[in-house]
């Protein structure tokens, strides 16, 4: 339920006030969610969140995608200037305003540091189809006894790999990795081969249906990543500022 999301998300993440004379720390999170005919507040999986010059909406500074319980971020992120926010899904409309810059300090001069909340509601299309999900584990997991997450991904029907890239093998579509249900991790792919096969506990695949830069998502399981050693283990979102 969203409501709970909402909570947790304000609990952990509140915006505080902190005695500081170094610039303030401030990024962004949110949940981006729908609601249904019977007023059900749900997450929407998946979709993409651009932050652009507000003038000039061509030029892309932020980007990310919320992951399957809707959940995103957005660090780091410069507060001082307003930017065009921008958020579609598969099967949803797109919702796009300008987000203001945010004044950093309390109103006894001292320094905000947190994040600044950004939940945003979408509203589904008519007739749309939703991400269909399969799950492979078990027995399903142990073809070829892979021994790393990233041979264990090989084994997944269609998808089909370069270097650090995934993609649908057939159509060359990309595809989007995630861990757990931790938010988007840009450095994930380059350190699959140091996740143990023995890890992942299972894998789901999401089939992605209509307008997306991602025709599908794959969600690794992995219940004791805390135990394992994945420096960096900082999950931030990558900026398109300066590329």
């Amino acid at each position: 339920m969203l409501n709970t999301f909402k909570k947790t998300a304000l609990a952990i993440a509140a915006m505080t006030c902190l005695a500081t004379s170094a610039n303030a720390e401030i990024w962004i999170n949110g949940i981006i969610f729908t609601t249904k005919a019977d007023s059900t507040q749900v997450a929407v999986p998946f979709a993409t969140i651009t932050l652009s010059d507000a003038t000039n909406h061509d030029e892309q500074k932020y980007f990310t995608v919320s992951n399957y319980e809707g959940l995103y971020e957005v660090k780091p992120y410069d507060y001082t200037k307003p930017h065009y926010m921008t958020v579609s899904a598969p099967g949803y409309e797109t919702r796009q305003f300008t987000l203001n810059k945010l004044n950093p300090f309390c109103s006894d001069g001292r320094l905000f540091e947190g994040n600044r909340t950004v939940d945003v509601e979408l509203k589904p299309i008519t007739g749309a189809t939703a991400p269909v999900m399969t799950t492979y584990e078990g027995d399903a997991l142990a073809k070829d006894a892979p021994n790393t997450a990233e041979l264990i991904l090989r084994t997944v029907p269609g998808i089909a790999h370069e270097g650090t890239d995934w993609y649908m093998a057939e159509t060359d579509g990309a595809v989007l990795l995630l861990i757990n249900d931790a938010p988007v991790m840009p450095q994930l792919p380059a350190l699959l081969d140091r996740i143990p096969a023995n890890a992942i506990t299972k894998i789901d695949y999401f089939d992605i249906k209509g307008d997306s830069i991602y025709e599908g998502v794959i969600r690794l399981w992995a219940p004791a990543l805390g135990s394992v050693n994945l420096q960096p283990r900082t999950y931030i979102d990558y900026t398109l500022e300066g590329k």
